[in-house]
């Protein structure tokens, strides 16, 4: 009997990345800032100073790409988190988001 990691139970593969990500509460309040580790196209690895700022499911944001995705997290160790997208890619509404908040 063989024994598999999370790494290798991936429904997709990922790709290693370092771009600034965004994460809002679904209220569309900012959150925090994260820093995306790799992401594929269910999900992604974060590096977040701030755990207690992480809400358990939020619109995430990277403006580098201009997407936005409902997320959810799945796993948190001391400061990275692993999430799941729960919703298609979508553009982020851009001239909120300057403004601190996305609705």
């Amino acid at each position: 009997m063989s024994t598999t990691t999370g790494e290798n139970n991936r429904r997709a593969s990922r790709q290693r990345v370092l771009k600034t990500a965004k994460v809002y509460r679904l209220n569309g309040a900012h959150a925090v800032d994260c820093q995306v580790r790799d992401i594929s196209e269910t999900g992604a690895r974060l590096v977040v100073k701030d755990q207690l700022a992480l809400p358990n499911e939020f619109k995430f944001v990277v403006p580098s790409d201009g997407f936005m995705q409902t997320a959810k997290v799945v796993w948190r160790r001391g400061d990275l988190a692993g999430i799941v997208f729960l919703s298609e890619r979508t553009a982020p509404p851009t001239e909120r988001l300057q403004n601190g908040s996305m609705f």
